[in-house]
């Protein structure tokens, strides 16, 4: 405090006022405000991504508190790198953490996962309200890890593919249906397909869903029957199962792909086949050609290429060219809209989807904070329906300043 008054007192000083001694110090203070302010960026940047963290941490007893000296090792090296800022490895982490209050942590840490664990006690219904009010809490990452919040999931698959909309209308699901998420972040994309096959089941007369144990029982069934995950990192993996099941032992299709960009850019075929495998790969399937109804989800938008300044490589690209080669009935992303304009690796995918006669449908959100609030994407955002039998024209609304436009295109 004494010397920010110091540094101020200097500053109201004309330059010419100063003396050599008083400049010297001046420009020290000046440094001083500028490291404090780094720090506090830092911090803050490793703050708002603790809670998510905390949330899908898998402790071996639940009696343990995870606590901000045990916090990092509590997270395996591949998804600290992901979920954390660029540069903020552990080491650097364990110099900040005196910075932060242990009882606060641990506090709030409780919290979070006794609210998380709290919900598996009530209605299927009511604990997707509270798992979703919880992700309403977290804070993207960055860029490259950008959560879909619950109602951009609901806005997204409930005009691409319909089932229950939580904000809005009901559609009907085949209780059938496999559902493929192909980079599960937080969970909430199978969230929504599997509650829409859940109530797709309870109307089968057979099905008795009178007590909070029936109705775990049918849900458990959707989720080890007709979703399946593909995650990026051990953490997203585990966060997707606590979101879909929470605390309690019950069977999840997630998978893990350590290099997952580089397996379906570089050995596509080799992917195709490990997604088919059925109970050899996903161990919960008889059937060992597995087809999948529909592939959703959010895929990692660009990895830094090594070029000047903040230089980025589109990669969601891939991640729809391996979606139709997987050969599934429906297929619905949200990405970047800056495909439009080519260029950047992007020139063959964006002639490759104008002649898609397979697209019935294409949604464009002109500013990227009408769907991730406080996240900067140039070019806005999309997201698509691509229908295996759709041989005709497509429906593209475009929305600006919350007004939507139709067209047939």
């Amino acid at each position: 405090g004494e010397e920010y008054e110091e540094k101020e007192k200097l500053e109201k000083k004309s330059k010419k006022e100063l003396t050599e001694e008083e400049k010297r110090r001046l420009e020290e203070l000046k440094k001083k405000t500028k490291n404090r302010e780094a720090a506090i960026s830092i911090l803050r940047g490793i703050s708002i991504r603790m809670p998510l963290l905390i949330y899908g941490a898998e402790l071996d007893n639940e009696d343990e508190e995870v606590t901000i000296d045990n916090f990092a090792e509590k997270i395996d090296p591949r998804s600290w790198q992901e979920f954390m800022p660029k540069g903020v490895r552990k080491q650097k982490f364990n110099a900040f953490k005196k910075y932060y209050d242990p009882d606060i942590f641990r506090a709030a840490g409780k919290r979070i996962r006794a609210m998380a664990k709290a919900a598996d006690k009530l209605s299927v219904e009511e604990r997707i309200g509270r798992i979703t009010n919880i992700f309403s809490t977290f804070r993207n990452p960055d860029k490259e890890t950008v959560l879909t919040p619950w109602r951009v999931v609901n806005m997204h698959l409930g005009d691409c593919l319909g089932g229950y909309n939580f904000f809005d209308k009901e559609y009907e699901f085949t209780s059938d249906a496999r559902i493929l998420e192909i980079n599960s972040k937080s969970g909430l994309y199978p969230l929504y397909m599997a509650y829409g096959i859940y109530r797709a089941r309870l109307k089968d007369s057979t099905i008795s869903a009178d007590t909070l144990e029936e109705q775990q029982a049918v849900w458990d069934k959707v989720v080890a029957e007709n979703i399946f995950v593909v995650c990026k990192t051990p953490m997203a993996k585990s966060i997707t199962k606590r979101t879909l099941v929470g605390f309690r032992k019950a069977k999840v299709n997630t998978r893990y792909f350590e290099d997952l960009i580089n397996q379906i850019k570089n050995k596509p075929q080799n992917f195709i086949e490990k997604m088919a495998k059925g109970r050899s790969f996903w161990k919960a399937n008889d059937n060992d050609n597995m087809k999948f109804n529909a592939i959703v989800g959010n895929p990692p938008y660009q990895i830094m290429d090594g070029g000047a300044g903040a230089s980025a490589r589109p990669v969601y690209n891939i991640f729809v060219d391996i979606a139709k080669k997987l050969k599934a009935e429906y297929i619905s992303m949200i990405m970047p809209a800056r495909w439009y304009a080519g260029g950047k690796g992007l020139d063959e995918f964006r002639d490759d989807m104008l002649n898609d006669k397979s697209i019935s449908l294409l949604v464009d959100y002109f500013d990227a904070t009408d769907v991730f609030p406080r996240i900067d994407i140039s070019g806005g955002i999309c997201y698509f329906l691509w229908n295996r039998v759709h041989q005709d024209n497509c429906r593209v609304i475009t929305s600006r300043q919350g007004k939507r436009n139709e067209l047939i295109r």
